[in-house]
């Protein structure tokens, strides 16, 4: 397992053109309103594309392989570094990633919810749904005018 350092080496080669803002302590969640989320998810966006660019190659070579294949540790590795420096960037941001290419903008009552690779952010997930369902953005606001979508 790399270091912190590593695994963000790892994606910033071919990240020179973005900056993450550093918010504050790898982990320390952000909240958020719809409009700063918005604002964010461009950054989010590319960010994402470029660490999913990297792993996809990594994960067609890994499956072509046998599995007493010697090499399947290394690429395992290389993917490992990729997931991770992808959650780092995202922490920094000040959101949660619950899984691969998910993210979520913490608002208070819930999270605004993206996956790669949609285009805008139209789900919530209320914290207090123990399915954790995402429901479309629209209707959460129109049901309830929450006090950060405005």
């Amino acid at each position: 397992m790399g270091t912190n350092a590593e695994t963000c080496r790892i994606l910033s080669a071919d990240m020179e053109t973005c900056s993450v803002p550093q918010i504050g302590n790898p982990g320390m969640v952000r909240l958020f309103c719809l409009s700063e989320a918005q604002a964010l998810l461009p950054e989010v966006q590319t960010l994402t594309k470029r660490a999913y660019s990297k792993l996809e190659p990594i994960q067609s070579n890994y499956r072509r392989l046998l599995s007493c294949d010697p090499r399947k540790k290394s690429l395992a590795k290389e993917y490992e570094d990729i997931v991770r420096g992808w959650i780092s960037y995202m922490e920094r941001l000040g959101l949660v990633a619950l899984s691969l290419w998910e993210v979520k903008f913490d608002t208070g009552d819930g999270y605004l919810s993206w996956i790669y690779p949609e285009i805008r952010i139209a789900y919530f997930v209320d914290s207090e749904d123990p399915m954790r369902v995402r429901q479309s953005l629209s209707d959460v606001i129109e049901k309830i005018a929450p006090h950060w979508a405005y």
